[in-house]
């Protein structure tokens, strides 16, 4: 049969056929999509291209939370005349050239896709002169099309401009967030780079402002305390781990520091920010009795593996990656991680967690195969940490409840269930945590924490809505420091946390004072309470979510208020607690969903003695 050959220009007058093939304009929108979202999507790219290039300085500027203008600056190796033309081609790059280079990238880029992508939705500018050159190459570009070449006077580097990002795109650019929501995702793109390279000096720059600056110093804890503040420092202990094929390194908080949300953890494989299940899941297996329900760690970890054991080439946004052996990479994860919280516990002067190591099996010594092909050719045994065996468990979030030893329906009864706590007589505490109380059929367990949240959460709420609560101003203001991208959140808020009474301050770049509290907070951890505070306020971006925001600040701050766990109480004040929690609206139930009390019928007890 002879070979017919269309052309695409027939493609695209044709009157028969209803595929035609799309001309290169939209095409390359298309391709943009999926590499460029937003601002912060360009500042990574380039970002990483700053990296690639051998820099030692990278300077950031932005206005607008970067949709009007985004400038990157570096001192790297630079490009020819030549190089800065044919580097806005499609799937044009010096990183790899034969298909063998794929199974060992080394480099952030590779695809050749990122300048063109941006250049395609925006204006952009560059200048950039190699060492040897005696001038610079400026290259004007509008919508993918070249508008002006010419040689300029230039330090050595590259310099980018872009400008007015989705202007032919206004579909797009109605999609993007407030100044603030877009600055906030700029600041995560710069943190997440510039940890991953202490020896390199980064710089932000909003509005002719400097905003962060992480001087170069080849320390990762050093940079961890540039970016994120001292105190979190404070909170992590080191990691270490290292066979002959992989190594493991970095910092994780320790048991007792844990955050409601997970923004600040940051995984690299081979520098690279990932995202990945497996390797969340051996994270989590690792913690696993050691945090509550809805709690997580702070983390930076580097894991270093051959470049033939990973595929990065998974995503255009490349923080997705495939591992050849998922398995082996799990577990040995999880036991360096599980390993240095075992030796944390028995260092830690607050004992509050149980480790029941001897359940764990022993850890594999991976150092044992001299050969690569050993390594990956490990074998898939049957471990308690296995990644198919425990992920439904670690998903399901079980909810903590009665051991099952007298075989009790533990599920929370209905309020009708409940003998009115004023009809309860007091008996004791089990563990300074928990209050008996009999009642004429049956016995009643109450949680005192969650009781007293319950009554100070609806004090709270009340005074909040008649604006009336209590605060008390603090005869020593407080010093709060935070990342860049936490302080954002919190400095655009100040004013309406102050009606929960709550008086904050700036202090400095990305510090706070907090200079009064509401009384049912003093003498608290106000540091901890101001960081569940930005967790909360980063899950909504909209102003119409502020009653929203104000509801579980609240909460935060009844749960905060409370009494603890482990607390002697008087038999007066659980007098004193139990008629205040019968007077709330919901007295069974704390604000978080959590059940107050528990009962046991004297019918059920006295059938498992058999005495029915």
């Amino acid at each position: 049969m002879k070979e017919i050959k269309l052309n695409k220009a027939q493609q695209y007058t044709s009157k028969t056929s209803s595929i035609q093939i799309l001309p290169e304009c939209i095409t390359d929108k298309i391709a943009a999509g999926e590499v460029i979202e937003r601002p912060a999507s360009i500042v990574k790219e380039l970002l990483e291209n700053a990296v690639d290039a051998s820099s030692n300085q990278i300077t950031v500027s932005i206005r607008n939370g970067g949709k009007s203008l985004i400038k990157i600056f570096d001192n790297g190796i630079g490009m020819t005349h030549d190089d800065a033309l044919l580097s806005f081609e499609r799937h044009a790059t010096s990183k790899i050239s034969t298909l063998q280079d794929m199974n060992s990238i080394e480099t952030f880029g590779f695809r050749g896709e990122a300048l063109s992508s941006i250049a395609s939705i925006s204006r952009l500018k560059v200048i950039s002169k190699t060492e040897t050159d005696e001038m610079g190459t400026q290259v004007f570009i509008e919508g993918g099309k070249i508008k002006d070449v010419r040689k300029v006077a230039s330090a050595t580097g590259t310099s980018l401009e872009v400008s007015q990002i989705f202007f032919n795109t206004p579909a797009r650019k109605k999609f993007l967030k407030g100044d603030t929501a877009e600055m906030i995702r700029v600041s995560q793109a710069f943190q997440t780079i510039s940890l991953a390279y202490p020896k390199i000096h980064f710089r932000l720059i909003n509005y002719d402002k400097e905003i962060i600056n992480t001087p170069a110093s080849g320390d990762l804890k050093a940079r961890i305390g540039d970016v994120f503040g001292k105190e979190l420092v404070k909170a992590l202990i080191p990691v270490s781990s290292d066979s002959k094929f992989m190594k493991l390194s970095g910092y994780i908080s320790n048991p007792v520091f844990s955050r409601s949300a997970r923004q600040n953890q940051f995984f690299y494989v081979n520098s690279r920010h990932i995202k990945d299940k497996t390797i969340n899941h051996a994270i989590y297996e690792a913690y696993r009795t050691l945090l509550p329900k809805n709690r997580h760690p702070v983390l930076f970890l580097f894991f270093n593996i051959p470049t033939g054991e990973v595929d990065v080439n998974v995503h255009p946004a490349k923080t997705e990656v495939r591992f050849v052996n998922q398995r082996m990479v799990h577990d040995f994860i999880y036991y360096a991680i599980h390993k240095i919280l075992l030796q944390y516990k028995n260092e830690s002067p607050n004992d509050i967690f149980q480790i029941n190591a001897a359940s764990q099996d022993a850890e594999p010594n991976f150092s044992k195969f001299e050969k690569q092909e050993d390594l990956i050719n490990y074998p898939n045994r049957s471990t308690s940490c296995s990644f198919e065996h425990n992920k439904k468990e670690i998903l399901r979030n079980p909810t903590p409840g009665f051991d099952g030893n007298l075989n009790l329906n533990m599920s929370s009864p209905t309020p009708l269930s409940y003998p009115p706590y004023s009809k309860c007589r007091p008996v004791g505490q089990i563990e300074n945590s928990f209050i008996v109380l009999e009642s004429p059929s049956s016995m009643v367990l109450v949680d005192q924490h969650t009781a007293h949240e319950r009554i100070l959460f609806e004090k709270l709420e009340k005074e909040f809505h008649q604006s009336k609560i209590i605060a008390q101003q603090l005869l020593f203001p407080v010093t709060v420091e935070l990342s860049h991208r936490e302080s954002t959140i919190l400095g655009s808020h100040l004013d309406d946390i102050k009606k929960l009474g709550l008086e904050i301050e700036c202090f400095g770049k990305c510090s706070f004072l907090v200079r009064s509290v509401p009384s049912i907070l003093e003498g608290k951890d106000y540091s901890a309470l101001i960081l569940e505070i930005v967790d909360i306020l980063s899950k909504f971006e909209k102003i119409d979510s502020l009653e929203q925001i104000f509801t579980e600040t609240l909460k935060i701050m009844a749960c905060h208020g409370a009494i603890r766990a482990n607390q002697r109480l008087e038999n007066e004040e659980i007098q004193n607690l139990l008629l205040s929690l019968e007077k709330t609206k919901l007295p069974y139930t704390c604000p978080h969903g959590r059940p107050i009390a528990l009962v046991y019928t004297l019918k059920d007890i006295k059938k498992k003695f058999l005495r029915t």
